[in-house]
């Protein structure tokens, strides 16, 4: 997953950083479907609860006290099984949901932002920025 949606650069900008990051949370998903052993079983569930609850929790704190683990092992775990920090993963699937609602033109930046757990959405335009280096309103502007 060396794939950096940051490093695209032509016509066709924001569909293929969408689409990288769509290869690659669907590449932590088959990796975790995949490993069949007691790492790959915790993963699937950190997955699970990412799933569930990464709109309201981002931080890996969260995922590793509600399976009774530590944040480090559960880094450790994550990195092992799916080659990627705790932390990458819940902010590849924020971003990919991000990309998904800023389709929807009906909602300002400001309400995408707060939807996804951003409390100040300045939190979210930088958020966005860093992950996809382009703002959310350039995002969007790219669809049409």
């Amino acid at each position: 997953m060396n794939n950096n949606p940051q490093s695209t650069s032509s016509d066709n900008e924001v569909p293929a950083r969408k689409a990288i990051l769509s290869q690659n949370w669907q590449a932590i998903q088959h990796k975790t479907a995949m490993d069949k052993t007691r790492q790959g079983s915790l993963i699937q569930a950190f997955i699970g609860l990412l799933e569930e609850n990464f709109r309201a929790q981002h931080s890996p704190v969260f995922y590793a006290e509600s399976l009774n683990i530590t944040k480090s092992y559960l880094r450790k775990t994550c990195n092992l099984v799916v080659g990627v920090s705790t932390a990458e993963c819940i902010s590849i699937r924020l971003s990919l949901e991000a990309c998904k609602l800023l389709e929807d033109p009906t909602f300002t930046i400001a309400e995408i932002g707060h939807q996804l757990g951003f409390d100040n959405p300045n939190y979210f335009y930088r958020f966005f920025k860093k992950r996809l280096g382009m703002t959310a309103k350039a995002h969007r502007n790219g669809l049409t």
